[in-house]
């Protein structure tokens, strides 16, 4: 019995001991295992998933000649910002500051002339030079997404991906079905629009009303020269064109007009030329002698001048009445009285054509206009040449009426700035021999060459021009109203001509004018604007004398030294003020000085400013996301090695150990105790 119990003791003991020893070395082990609370709070990164490379934004550019293409690239939209163009800043992603970085890296073409609108605080290109070819200059239009912006390419904000094309030539047209008819024929006008990118001409039914802007039929009018607004001729005839872009008109009455279209502004023009069928015979002796009193017209002149000394309450009235007291050799009274009112009135314009005329008038009255009451009226024209022309690039007429001046002011064809200027003109003459198609600016531009009809290319331009005039006069003698018969006369003196048409001429026109109006000597009636019959009346008096301004004018001497100032050119090319991207309506008078938008435009006509949104784009941001760390003192390199979600490395150990060494312990054990109890 005592060894049974001796037994199971031994047994207990056994058990005990393995279960213990098994126990105590696991425990053990994994104690040596267990994850520290600062790893178990780390969580393995985040995979980082670049973002792809954003689609650069581009802009395409096409530059065409006709059918020549200058330029076609696609360049890269710039970062918003500004760039300083001419002293001027200029937003980075506008049409003008692209095509600007364009010519800085591309030998395709060159900007060769981009001048600054003050009036209208734009750029405006007026020459872009194709490499191995002649510069194309004052007529570009520039298109954005097909569409003809009315705003400045400065003004005009890229937003990607557009597609704009600049080309050289009008964007409209009209086509006569003759430039000379008589009054019982019927006239065809088809309308045309330019397709840039294939260089034709296509029909045109529709037109762009320029205060709504909303589309609608072309009307085609007959217009003449209004003597009061420029931009608003006097419209005699208009019609709709049809489905095939076409207008009908008959009965026109006699006399010289321009045709285009209303919603245009009457630009781009033709003119047309309508006479009475002769019927046959023919008179005698030459011209009839003219009917027109002199007297009478000066008189009545004496009779409307202000008690201030003005005509009309202006000094452009006054400074044409002045001329023509000049021509009339006028003194007394009403002259003194004028020239007391342009002392009191003596200052140089903004516009360098009231310069221009206020030295006509001043030279018409033997003043000095390089030191009238300390006002020196010819450097402020010469001022305005900046190397090229004067005043307005997108103007010839104000080039022409700096010549008269000047000639009778000491300048001559050995001066830099008239061979220039003479240059300048002839290059802007049209191949029918006229300026702008114009019977006034062609005679103004015939009075101002002949002086310097020695310098190569102006004889030529002078053939040109008198075929023009004799080809426009009608069968009334005159050129269509008074204002542009008066100057056609006076270039006919200047030229030493004399043209008639039906046995009768421009004086005669003049006369019967004078006749009709039967108003005191004015030569428009009463019912007449009193400015109007001031303006006509002082025009026909140095016509009617055979007076071209050249002679009216007394001739002075340039002061020494002011020589170098006066020839210096300007050579800044910000004095341009308009072509579009844009050219001028022809003006019955240079009187009115026209200031055009642009548009280099272009070119084109003075449209209102429509406002558009600027877009504006954000920049493109890559974000890449870090990785923080919060216990660096925990984590080594080597614990970042990418493994499964929370789970620690292995280690390396039998797995079967603990009941290796537990079976050994325990024989020992047992051994011990049986050798004791046994």
């Amino acid at each position: 019995m005592k060894k049974i119990i001796n037994l199971s003791f031994l047994f207990l003991i056994i058990f005990f001991t393995v279960f213990s020893f098994g126990n105590f070395y696991t425990s053990t082990t994994f104690a040596e295992e267990e994850i520290p609370e600062s790893e178990e709070a780390i969580t393995p990164p985040e995979e980082i998933i670049e973002e792809p490379e954003p689609v650069p934004i581009t802009e395409t550019f096409i530059i065409k000649n006709g059918d020549k293409v200058i330029y076609e690239n696609t360049v890269p939209l710039p970062a918003p910002g500004t760039v300083s163009i001419d002293g001027h800043d200029v937003d980075t992603q506008s049409v003008l500051a692209i095509l600007k970085s364009i010519d800085d890296t591309s030998d395709a073409f060159s900007i060769s002339d981009l001048s600054y609108n003050d009036t209208y605080e734009s750029f405006l290109l007026n020459c872009i030079t194709p490499l191995d070819s002649d510069p194309a200059c004052y007529d570009w239009q520039y298109v954005v997404n097909g569409s003809y912006p009315f705003i400045g390419m400065d003004k005009n904000i890229l937003v990607g991906n557009d597609i704009i094309y600049l080309y050289f030539g009008s964007q409209n047209k009209v086509i006569l079905s003759s430039n000379n008819i008589n009054t019982t024929d019927v006239l065809t006008v088809t309308a045309k629009k330019y397709d840039y990118e294939n260089n034709t001409w296509l029909t045109r039914t529709t037109c762009t009303n320029q205060i709504t802007f909303e589309d609608e039929s072309c009307v085609v009018g007959l217009t003449q020269p209004n003597p009061n607004n420029t931009w608003s001729p006097t419209e005699v005839q208009t019609s709709l064109v049809d489905v095939n872009g076409i207008a009908s008109f008959s009965e026109i009455p006699e006399g010289s007009y321009n045709i285009g279209i209303q919603q245009d502004y009457y630009f781009p023009t033709e003119s047309l030329i309508v006479s009475v069928i002769s019927s046959g015979g023919g008179g005698g002796g030459g011209s009839p002698t003219p009917e027109f009193s002199i007297p009478d017209a000066i008189s009545y002149l004496k009779s409307v001048q202000g008690t201030d000394g003005s005509f009309g309450d202006s000094e452009l009235y006054t400074d044409w009445v002045a001329i023509a007291y000049g021509a009339g050799n006028v003194s007394g009274a009403s002259l003194n009285s004028i020239l007391e009112y342009l002392r009191s009135n003596n200052s140089i314009s903004s516009l360098i054509t009231d310069n221009e005329r206020r030295a006509m008038a001043l030279m018409s009255l033997g003043e000095n206009p390089y030191s009238f009451e300390g006002i020196n009226y010819i450097k402020s024209i010469t001022d305005e040449f900046d190397g090229t022309q004067f005043g307005e690039k997108n103007l010839v007429n104000d080039d022409i009426f700096a010549l008269i001046p000047l000639s009778s002011a000491g300048y001559d064809k050995d001066d830099d700035i008239i061979i220039k200027a003479i240059n300048f003109i002839l290059g802007k003459q049209n191949i029918d021999g006229s300026w702008e198609g114009s019977v006034d600016i062609t005679a103004a531009a015939i009075a101002a060459l002949v002086p310097f009809d020695s310098v190569d290319g102006v004889t030529d331009a002078l053939s040109m021009a008198r075929t023009y005039l004799k080809n426009t006069q009608a069968s009334n003698g005159g050129w269509g109203n008074i204002s542009s018969t008066s100057w056609a006369v006076q270039a006919e003196s200047a030229l030493g001509a004399s043209w008639t048409k039906n046995s009768k001429n421009g004086l005669n026109y003049l006369a019967e004018q004078q006749k009709n109006a039967n108003n005191n000597g004015a030569i428009l009636p009463s019912s007449e604007n009193l400015e109007d019959i001031i303006w006509t009346t002082s025009y026909a008096i140095p016509a009617v004398l055979g007076k071209p301004w050249s002679e009216i004018m007394e001739s002075v001497s340039k002061p020494k030294e002011k020589n170098n100032e006066n020839d210096d050119s300007k050579s800044s090319s910000d004095s341009n003020k308009e072509e579009n991207e844009f050219d001028t309506i022809p003006a019955p008078s240079v009187v009115s000085p026209v200031v055009e938008m642009i548009p280099i435009v272009p070119n084109t006509s003075p449209f209102p400013i429509k406002k558009t949104t600027v877009a504006t784009r954000s920049s493109i941001e890559k974000k890449v996301e870090s990785l923080i760390v919060t216990d660096t003192t925990k984590i080594t390199p080597d614990s970042l090695t990418a493994t499964t979600a929370n789970t620690l490395p292995e280690k390396k150990r039998p797995a079967d150990l603990p009941i290796i060494l537990s079976t050994v312990s325990g024989l020992i054990l047992l051994f011990a105790l049986f050798k004791i109890f046994i």
